[in-house]
């Protein structure tokens, strides 16, 4: 029989949107060995905290097939939580949002919801509820569990206790590293997640040799003796569903002109604000537009005012804080330039994704992007704006020079998803038959 790991799929499931935690979720998961697959070494089996159980619990037959499917991205409503937190002067609503987030408060915050909830939790979910791990068996974090009620600090001992392997992938450890660029909450809650993992689990997946490098780092810095047996994998940049979708109807506005495409969560890391000082500089170029693609993150009330508020809004200014796949995909076709000015990344995602569909690049070159672009992209520093100026006004000038950079990328072939899951599949197969010989 297949070894059972146990992969929790809460967040991904609870999302109205897909970020990169959800999409490599889903990727694996529809890659990857099944309970289904009974000639498998292993078989991953999604599973999902359920209030109701106060337990994890295995998914019924609609959440498989939400997995399968995910839903549009939704149009997002301020939670009555953040509408009272932003009504209160500093430094309050740090510290209210820190507050709800507290290992106590949350428990009391889902004995509450179970209570309410009774009279409406199905019955069929108690069927489905894991009263018992397995020995032997695996525990696999592979989305963003950080805010999700098990908290790791109290669940993995608890598997570990039972028989249970544990292991995490790591898309990075930013948090530890660069504090000031996040929430009081992200910091406190990651620091809970990344300390349980390297104090109890012996083998990661990492997502490139940046954050390998980085993690066993923070493993020495926190005193951890025990060997942390790691495997790096890539991540694809083709996108499953939308291969053969039609391009979607663009503003007019960007029709016909040269845009430049700018993904990622607006927060501080990702520096938008540096290509918005750019294509300001730009008066001698005003075909010039720049699009950013990204939800609301954390710490950027200045930087979202200034867009909501921008002269240039509408014109050369456009930002999609809901984009599917299809929108996102015909961005990166149509643009004439992609840029990822962060100043540190895990990996880079956009970076290769826009590479995918012969978009020419720019990318910083912090953290991980240089790894991810390579020779491919045009590097730039995130704090030099005057460089990126320079380079966006050499790609409007000289043709040549642009024709030259889009016809190289000709011989880019982006890493798939398969072969993703293939790197995946060979790890956790490692990480298993080093248990079970």
């Amino acid at each position: 029989m297949p070894v059972p790991v146990f992969v929790e799929v809460s967040d991904t499931l609870g999302a109205t949107f897909i970020t990169g935690f959800q999409r490599h979720t889903r990727e694996f998961l529809r890659r990857l060995p099944n309970e289904a697959n009974n000639d498998a070494a292993y078989a991953l089996v999604p599973i999902r905290w359920c209030i109701g159980c106060s337990s994890f619990r295995r998914l019924d037959d609609a959440e498989h097939e939400l997995l399968r499917t995910p839903p549009p991205p939704a149009i997002a409503t301020p939670r009555m939580l953040s509408r009272l937190a932003d009504s209160l002067p500093a430094p309050f609503p740090d510290m209210l949002r820190r507050a709800v987030h507290l290992p106590s408060v949350r428990r009391t915050r889902h004995r509450i919801a179970r209570l309410r909830g009774r009279g409406t939790h199905p019955l069929h979910h108690d069927a489905l509820r894991i009263d018992e791990w397995p020995k032997d068996a695996w525990f696999l974090d592979l989305e963003a569990v950080w805010h999700n009620p098990a908290t790791r600090d109290r669940l993995l001992p608890e598997l570990r206790s039972h028989g249970v392997h544990t292991a995490a992938l790591i898309a990075d450890v930013m948090p530890e590293l660069y504090p000031q660029w996040f929430s009081r909450v992200t910091v406190d809650v990651f620091d809970r997640f990344i300390r349980a993992h390297l104090a109890h689990s012996d083998h990661i997946v990492c997502i490139s040799e940046c954050t390998l490098t980085d993690t066993r780092a923070l493993a020495a810095r926190l005193g951890r003796t025990r060997s942390l047996d790691a495997v790096v994998i890539p991540l694809g940049a083709d996108f499953a569903d939308v291969a053969k979708v039609a391009d979607v109807e663009l503003p007019d506005a960007l029709v016909d002109r040269p845009f430049i495409v700018c993904v990622g969560t607006l927060e501080p890391r990702k520096n938008q604000s540096l290509v918005i000082d750019a294509i300001e500089r730009l008066d001698d170029h005003p075909e010039l537009a720049l699009v950013l693609v990204g939800r609301t993150g954390w710490k950027v009330d200045e930087l979202v005012e200034r867009i909501e508020t921008h002269p240039l809004l509408g014109d050369r200014l456009f930002w999609f804080d809901r984009a599917d796949d299809a929108l996102l995909q015909t961005l990166y076709r149509h643009a004439f330039l992609a840029i990822t000015p962060s100043r540190y990344e895990g990996y880079g995602m956009p970076v290769i994704e826009a590479l995918a569909h012969g978009t020419p690049t720019i990318s910083s070159h912090r953290g991980a992007l240089a790894e991810a672009g390579g020779d491919w992209v045009e590097q730039i520093d995130p704090d030099d704006v005057d460089a990126l100026v320079a380079l966006l006004a050499r790609h409007l000038t000289d043709p040549a020079h642009h024709r030259n950079r889009r016809k190289a990328l000709v011989g880019y072939r982006a890493p798939t998803w398969d072969e993703a899951a293939a790197a995946l599949d060979a790890g956790l197969g490692r990480f298993i038959a080093g248990h079970h010989s």
